[in-house]
């Protein structure tokens, strides 16, 4: 999934944008041959004065991509079973990384915080879980994991590290289905993770996620665009990636 934010209006000589890439499910996504290269290739060429995130299982793309998020996020802890790869591999590319904190546990989170002690960061886990077991209704500092990763990175872009006006979400497809492969690349997860009962929960409490961002991000005088063709989530205005990062 990608997100593109911006401060200022080209025309005032400021434009930071950010790009987030994560899983991309959809028939004609970013990050399937023969897109990839192509739509990489047009993100880095527009990539003057922008921070781009990656979220979760994205260094799958890694040795297909001259592209790489200048930050990291994780949320979901059970995303993924290659957690310490992925975070690994993120480290060894130079990313900072936001991971958390019940993730990594105790000697594994101190060799990554020995070995890499200027991108590496932890942020506590909350309490929010989903739309079943305690659901979130605002966002709270540092991060709320509400809705899984993407949610924490959309709050960090939102967050006063960046002076941001705008957020587009690419590749924020939503609709999973069970027993399906619903990422950008089969071995993303396995193919069982997703009962019909999962799936619904991730929908509706993804869904929820989204609105909480919407306002949240509202009150902080930011907007959300979804660049994502195609997706279930249609509480964000639709823009088309080019659009955004070249008007």
């Amino acid at each position: 999934m990608c997100v593109s934010s911006r401060v200022a209006s080209r025309d005032e000589g400021v434009a930071p944008q950010i790009v987030w890439w994560n899983s991309l499910a959809g028939e004609e996504t970013l990050c399937k041959k023969p897109n990839l290269d192509k739509s990489s290739n047009f993100i880095n060429e527009n990539r003057e004065d922008c921070i781009h995130f990656g979220v979760n299982r994205i260094n799958i793309l890694y040795d297909e991509t001259s592209w790489r998020p200048d930050i990291w996020v994780i949320a979901d802890r059970s995303n993924s079973t290659h957690y310490s790869q992925d975070i690994q591999r993120n480290l060894e590319e130079g990313i900072e990384c936001y991971v958390r904190a019940d993730i990594p546990r105790g000697a594994e989170a101190l060799m990554w915080q020995g070995n890499y002690p200027f991108t590496f960061r932890l942020y506590p886990e909350c309490d929010h879980v989903d739309c079943n077991k305690t659901p979130a209704t605002e966002w709270h500092e540092p991060f709320c994991k509400y809705g899984g990763s993407l949610f924490v990175a959309i709050q960090h872009a939102c967050s006063d590290r960046h002076e941001l006006s705008e957020v587009c979400l690419i590749g924020c497809d939503g609709n999973y289905r069970a027993h399906s492969y619903n990422n950008f690349v089969q071995n993303y997860v396995h193919i069982d993770a997703h009962s019909a009962e999962i799936a619904r929960t991730i929908n509706e409490t993804q869904a929820q996620a989204h609105k909480i961002a919407k306002r949240e991000a509202a009150k902080r005088g930011i907007r959300i665009y979804n660049a994502t063709r195609g997706s279930a989530f249609t509480m964000h205005p639709y823009i088309s990636l080019e659009d955004f990062l070249l008007t």
